[in-house]
């Protein structure tokens, strides 16, 4: 790691632990007829892992600074492809598209710095590809959110998004001294997958535009928080009206409802036209 200067406004911190790199590579489902996305490639600990076990690797890295050191540790690896760039700014699915052909199924694995936490999941989770399994290193207290349930005080707008697509689960904590440089948290690594999709993207939008107004303000009820859907005193009226009828309280907070609750709550708002 001494060979250059890790960058922090990239969110760089390198897993070195290699037991912990044999467990994700483990948790990735890999075999000589699966292909591994990697998000964030780094120093290629996890990469090389990753090659041993695949048919191809493809890494996204956005640091281009790397290519030197890249190109060295890889040079024994010629199933392993890598693209430079911002991949919150490339065509996602067109890449892996164009890099992999004929591909028989994909892994995806993913160390995500916590400031793109939220956008790399839903450019994963939006791009309609299939994926054996999704491991990602985030945060522990992201993690935590990502696999909460109602009425839990970490359960939020993103544990509901997540639940759309598939189902998480924390599979161990990484402790911040197995990274370089060492980052100020603890970390954990989660599994997430995949549901078959029953629904389109737009209508999961469309639900989580009534999460996101449900959860405007956590301590506010929910029929406080709509209330910013009209000025038509009939239909606020309405809004609490809707809420005892479903949940038989229009008290209730939005980190009380399920996603399944979420549904019936739009359905009734969307047939009195009131979102």
């Amino acid at each position: 790691m001494a060979k250059f200067k890790t960058k922090k406004s990239l969110g760089q911190n390198f897993l070195e632990n290699q037991r912990i790199i044999e467990q994700i590579s483990d948790l990735a489902e890999l075999d000589n007829n699966t292909d591994a996305i990697e998000i964030g490639v780094g120093s290629a600990n996890l990469t090389t892992a990753l090659a041993q076990r695949s048919r191809r690797v493809l890494g996204f890295e956005i640091d281009s600074s790397l290519i030197p050191i890249l190109e060295k540790k890889l040079f024994n690896y010629p199933n392993v492809l890598i693209t430079f760039g911002d991949v919150l700014k490339l065509n996602f699915r067109q890449e892996i598209e164009e890099q992999l052909k004929e591909v028989e199924s994909l892994s995806l694995v993913a160390n995500i710095p916590y400031y793109i936490t939220s956008p790399i999941i839903h450019l994963i989770l939006e791009s309609g590809l299939k994926f054996k399994n999704i491991v990602l290193m985030v945060q522990k207290e992201v993690a935590e959110r990502l696999v909460a349930k109602p009425n839990t005080s970490e359960y939020s707008v993103l544990s509901v998004y997540v639940h759309e697509f598939c189902e998480p689960q924390i599979e161990f904590i990484v402790g911040k001294n197995n990274f370089y440089p060492v980052p100020k948290v603890d970390s954990a690594v989660i599994s997430l997958k995949q549901f078959p999709m029953t629904k389109t993207l737009d209508e999961i939008r469309a639900e989580m535009h009534l999460v996101q107004l449900s959860f405007a303000n956590r301590r506010k009820q929910i029929k406080n928080n709509l209330a910013a859907l009209t000025n038509n005193p009939e239909q606020q009226a309405e809004i609490t009206e809707i809420l005892t009828k479903l949940f038989g309280n229009s008290k209730i907070r939005a980190q009380e409802l399920s996603i399944e609750q979420f549904q019936k709550l739009l359905k009734e708002l969307k047939e009195r036209e009131i979102l």
